[in-house]
């Protein structure tokens, strides 16, 4: 599990509304990239339990994961200020519901403290939350003017939306991330709805509970499955920063990053084109099935992969409908490594020849990681 580090600097600036007619005063740990900017900017913002000792943690590493990516963070204290801790805030909906407009309200505040700093591109502050916050993430997402340049939500209540089910108006791209296993706040909302206005994206991880960026061991907790997950933790916070880097102003093309085993590579669809310069390329999903892929010149990809019965019913695919979700293992010649590639479908078309599954696939490339495991992988199949 990740482990915490310190923040370069507490910070503190005014609330714009008084609280039971005491000022409020925000608070938040404020970490930044070395060298003069201006940087984009996150805010930061915690769940329903406040920052308790694993929540800070949690932040902490999303923190130091923008940080390495170029991007001041700001993890902001929506409940101390106002004397609240310990999960006062899901005792009662009434609580829930009162949370989500004032915290809409300190967003906003810290977005205005940080655009301020003269370290930080006041033209590209970001949001992004766990949990109640993603509900707030949701609300200012459909305001009539764009409150952030990009939100991202990890295990969001998409009950937040204004019309869950239909199509929503956002004015801010917004990207969600939730686990199968939520049974606290199941993403089958967020994945059912669709936007207009602003990009909109929905990532669901298998074997995935609540809180799974949270360092904490999986339990039930107050009836509910909640816990730490590696995968969907390390996956999420490198699709933030691809999804936050497409959508800033002045942002130009990631650059491929050919680094040690485990850290990850992001690659323009220019990059992706010069590394399958020479074709397709052999490779096996991570459950041992052969396949061929080729990429296409705006970065998705397409493929053919054989599935049999027993294969196909494992469920190793998940998602819903047209819309699947997959992990495969390849080896680039030219970059003379091995990839782990995180990708999504779009259109899946499956054939039933001689008893056996076959497919062609459109698949869009989310992210790139380096695999550590690439030895068996070096040769054609």
């Amino acid at each position: 599990m990740p482990q915490h580090a310190a923040a370069d600097l507490a910070v503190t600036f005014p609330a714009a509304r008084d609280y039971a007619n005491q000022p409020v005063t925000l608070e938040g740990d404020l970490f930044r990239p070395k060298g003069d900017g201006p940087f984009p900017a996150v805010v930061l913002m915690h769940g329903c339990s406040g920052l308790q000792p694993d929540v800070v943690t949690a932040l902490t590493t999303h923190a130091q994961q923008l940080v390495d990516n170029g991007f001041v963070a700001l993890a902001l204290n929506s409940f101390g200020p106002r004397g609240i801790g310990g999960g006062q805030v899901r005792q009662t909906f009434a609580n829930l519901s009162e949370a989500r407009s004032y915290r809409v309200e300190y967003a906003l505040q810290a977005k205005t403290y940080l655009a301020n700093l003269p370290f930080v591109d006041s033209d590209n502050v970001l949001q992004i939350d766990q949990s109640n916050s993603g509900s707030v993430a949701l609300k200012l997402s459909q305001l009539h003017a764009p409150a952030f340049r990009v939100q991202a939500s990890c295990h969001p209540w998409c009950g937040a939306f204004n019309r869950v089910g239909t199509t929503v108006e956002l004015t801010s791209p917004l990207m969600i991330f939730g686990g199968v296993d939520d049974d606290w706040v199941p993403p089958t909302a967020c994945a059912k709805a669709t936007a207009n206005g602003a990009d909109y994206k929905v990532v669901i991880y298998p074997d995935t509970a609540h809180s799974f960026d949270l360092s904490i061991e999986m339990q039930c907790y107050q009836g509910h499955l909640v816990g730490y997950t590696t995968a969907a933790t390390t996956d999420s916070q490198a699709l933030m920063v691809a999804f936050s880097n497409g959508h800033i102003t002045g942002a130009t093309e990631a650059k491929p990053t050919l680094q040690a085993a485990g850290n990850t590579v992001f690659l323009s669809a220019t990059e992706i084109s010069k590394l399958m310069s020479t074709g397709a390329v052999n490779g096996v999903n991570e459950f041992g099935n052969p396949y061929t892929i080729s990429f296409d010149a705006d970065g998705s990809m397409s493929g053919s992969a054989g599935r049999d019965d027993k294969f196909r019913d494992t469920g190793k695919w998940w998602g819903e409908e047209d819309m699947l979700y997959r992990q495969y293992i390849i080896w680039l010649d030219a970059a003379k490594a091995c990839f782990r590639v995180s990708l999504t479908s779009d259109q899946i078309n499956w054939h039933d020849v001689a008893g056996h599954f076959s497919a062609l696939i459109h698949l869009r490339v989310r992210a790139f990681f380096v695999s550590a495991d690439c030895q068996r992988f070096a040769s054609p199949l």
